[in-house]
């Protein structure tokens, strides 16, 4: 019935420009994970294990699918972003002390530990140091993740990839794939938006 998509949440899903506001993460939610309103396949931290979702409000990340084996675990590189001091600048990411302790949790599951494969997703670049551009506490998610996942996914920067450069992060932290999006809407030498 169609091929698995897996969603996570970028810095204008919760907003426009370089606002984010609370109000729009229901919605998201709601749009993206309502799929799983009789409990299959998203999974989350609850207490020291993972529980299954019974609907999208009861999302929180990270969030782990499980497809052919293949554990998918999507962060919210935003999560931190709207509990901030200035909540609305959203062009950079923060994962925050919460999220960063349920992925450890989750990497040390059952469900994680025994999949073939383990993916983590998240929208902010994991190794541009840029402002407007980072993920704000990079530093601490990298012994999380060192040589425990298979495969690193992000984008946020709107750079469109050539030639051999999508390789450029591979073997980063003891991680064989690590893949930059860059931009999937970039046409004719112009900027587009990931």
């Amino acid at each position: 019935a169609g091929i698995p998509v897996v969603v996570i949440p970028g810095n204008h899903d919760y907003g426009f420009e370089l606002r984010v506001y609370e109000r729009f993460v229901a919605p998201f939610k709601h749009a993206f994970y309502r799929r799983f309103d009789r409990g299959a396949g998203i999974w989350v931290v609850q207490g020291s294990g993972l529980v299954r979702v019974a609907g999208p409000q009861e999302v929180t990340y990270p969030k782990l699918e499980l497809l052919g084996g293949i554990a998918f675990i999507g962060l919210d590189s935003q999560e931190q972003e709207l509990e901030g001091f200035i909540p609305s600048l959203s062009s950079d990411g923060q994962l925050g002390q919460a999220q960063l302790a349920r992925l450890e949790v989750m990497l040390a599951s059952p469900q994680v530990a025994s999949a073939r494969a383990r993916v983590l997703m998240l929208h902010h670049h994991a190794f541009d140091h840029l402002p407007l551009h980072r993920l704000k506490d990079a530093d601490a998610l990298y012994p999380l993740i060192r040589g425990r996942v298979h495969a690193l996914l992000f984008g946020h920067n709107h750079l469109l990839i050539t030639g051999d450069d999508w390789r450029r992060f591979c073997g980063r932290l003891e991680i064989p794939r690590c893949y930059d999006a860059g931009s999937t809407t970039r046409r004719y030498g112009q900027h587009g938006h990931a």
